[in-house]
């Protein structure tokens, strides 16, 4: 891998791991879970760090001064992305990771990057791996063998993320429940991630997200530690 390359992944733990692994280039962990909290759209980069910064900060964990700082320093190496011989980016199937690509697809359909420069790893599993929840689970050996993977992000793949990052942070989920319906097939993933964001939304009988369902489900049949809960 060319040292001049900027890979971005989902969070902290891939990043140690890239590290870790030897993997020559500027790793950027994307530090948002985009499925919790506001999203508000038509939102540049500088607007939208701070209403996540807003939400995101908790205490004594991390204050909203600190993790604004953290989104603006991720967003200027984001936009200083044409000094890098490719941009990589490194995901898995899950719902966090989807809206991540959607909104990382989305800011680079307004830059026009150049054919080829643009790159994907996205996987939903790994040999011996049983059952894959995401590339957090892959030691340096596994991760380090994913390189030469990577596919040339297309100018379909990158059309779809930004309709898609505009149905997401749409003022009401309709358009986002009409663009799952949509041929998501170029990003084969994103089907089943939006499926699994809009189960979020409260069921029209009971009023319930599928998460508060579960929790009461589980309560019901006598599991009452938070832990267990959470697992």
């Amino acid at each position: 891998m060319n040292p001049r390359t900027l890979h971005i992944t989902n969070g902290d733990s891939t990043a140690n791991t890239m590290a870790e692994a030897g993997i020559s280039g500027h790793i950027l962990p994307w530090r948002d879970i985009l499925h919790d909290g506001p999203v508000p759209g038509n939102l540049g980069l500088d607007e939208l760090a701070e209403v996540r910064a807003d939400f995101l900060q908790q205490y004594p964990v991390a204050g909203r001064d600190q993790i604004l700082q953290g989104l603006r320093e991720r967003d200027r190496t984001l936009r200083a992305f044409r000094e890098f011989d490719a941009v990589v980016i490194w995901l898995e199937h899950d719902l966090y990771d989807q809206l991540q690509l959607l909104q990382l697809l989305h800011w680079f359909s307004g830059t026009g990057p150049d054919r080829g420069h643009l790159q994907l790893i996205c996987i939903d599993r790994f040999p011996g791996i049983e059952p894959f929840y995401g590339l957090g689970q892959l030691d340096a050996a596994q991760l380090r063998s994913l390189l030469g993977s990577e596919q040339a992000i297309t100018r379909e793949q990158v059309e779809l993320g930004h309709r898609g990052w505009q149905a997401f942070t749409a003022d009401t989920p309709v358009p986002l429940l009409d663009f799952s319906n949509e041929d998501l097939s170029a990003l084969p993933f994103m089907a089943a991630a939006l499926k699994r964001h809009l189960e979020e939304f409260p069921d029209r009988t009971t009023g319930l997200t599928r998460h508060e369902r579960q929790i009461l489900e589980m309560v019901n049949v006598g599991e009452h530690r938070p832990g267990r809960l959470f697992a």
